[in-house]
């Protein structure tokens, strides 16, 4: 997968908080977030809303971490190699496809 993407996500200002259980006295705090989130901006505002809270205690629900690193030679083959099938599939679709009209307009041959 290649994405030129930059961070462009936001976290959402208004949080929602419940008790952690029925009987809990604690209160779990959410907030969402939008798009793509960097580990800088989320600490940041993690220091605004809740300063002093241990990195331990910070949960991330169902969230997908990513960060870039170069691709291994294997990596870098197999996407060469996926280009040149993906590159003769469409010569051959391609072919397939003129024949067809050809077939279909006899008048396009000159």
């Amino acid at each position: 997968m290649e994405s030129e993407e930059e961070v462009s996500g936001e976290i959402k200002k208004d949080s929602t908080r419940s008790f952690v259980s029925q009987d809990s006295t604690k209160m779990r705090n959410y907030s969402g977030m939008l798009g793509r989130v960097s580990l800088a901006e989320l600490k940041e505002f993690l220091a605004e809303r809740a300063p002093g809270i241990p990195d331990e205690e910070v949960m991330v629900n169902w969230s997908t971490v990513t960060w870039e690193d170069e691709a291994t030679p294997e990596e870098l083959e197999k996407r060469e190699e996926r280009r040149r099938y993906q590159e003769q599939r469409k010569e051959e679709w391609e072919l397939k496809m003129l024949a067809q009209l050809l077939e279909k307009h006899p008048q396009g041959k000159k």
